[in-house]
């Protein structure tokens, strides 16, 4: 079940109420958060992500096991650079990747396309090629999950991102900046919907901070990203 419903903390925002939900405004644009009912969810990593390069490419294997009634899909994300979706155990990704160190992110989305918001509906693994440092095995993580860097034909953009070793609920926060101008806090693990932009280039900024405001160290825990609209 989704739930659209009153949006995160805002600055110089104003709340519209209406019949259904809370909409919040900022310069015409319109920010709802997506509130996705996980709370049944039964994930279970059966097979830890197993990375192998080969001449094609890099292999990617893990198992993933859920109620099969509910119709989640797997996805990838490699550092920043490449998201994909697959349906089987095993992922075979053509591309030559350059020396250094790589974050794949292997997790579920639902049939509205919104990652389960679950600290086991997800599973890391790092690999290096060449030298390269991984971060603690402790660390709080963020990963920006949508927008993608690509054009969209959309007229409203799906914010989302997944969080390893915090869940926000111990006094962390997300610093969003989208076009330089629209500040916001986000205090919930939730996804967004973000209605009203123009078309063309637009950017955001997020920024996972620890209760003292101090940026809290990661390597994609301060991100930019470009994504425009046609």
């Amino acid at each position: 079940m989704l739930l659209l419903v009153g949006l995160f903390s805002c600055v110089n925002n104003k709340k519209v109420e209406d019949e259904n939900n809370i909409v919040t405004k900022n310069g015409g644009v319109h920010w709802e958060r997506i509130m996705s009912d996980h709370s049944d969810v039964d994930v279970h990593f059966s097979q830890p992500i197993v990375v192998n390069q080969v001449d094609s490419g890099v292999v990617f294997s893990v198992g993933v096991e859920h109620d099969p009634n509910r119709k989640f899909t797997k996805r990838i994300l490699l550092n920043d650079i490449i998201h994909r979706d697959y349906k089987d155990d095993e992922f075979i990704l053509k591309y030559k990747l350059k020396k250094g160190g790589y974050y794949t992110l292997v997790y579920l989305i639902d049939e509205h396309g919104v990652s389960v918001k679950s600290p086991h509906a997800a599973d890391i693994e790092f690999f290096k090629i060449g030298g390269a440092e991984r971060i603690p095995e402790n660390q709080k993580q963020m990963y920006l999950l949508s927008p993608s860097n690509h054009c969209s034909k959309d007229d409203e953009v799906l914010l989302d991102f997944y969080l390893i070793h915090t869940n926000l609920k111990n006094g962390d926060y997300i610093d969003v900046v989208l076009d330089d101008k629209y500040k916001h806090v986000i205090t919930d693990w939730s996804a967004f919907k973000i209605k009203g932009l123009s078309t063309g280039e637009h950017k955001l900024k997020m920024t996972l901070k620890d209760k003292k405001g101090n940026v809290i160290s990661g390597p994609y825990n301060d991100i930019e990203r470009h994504f425009c609209l046609e």
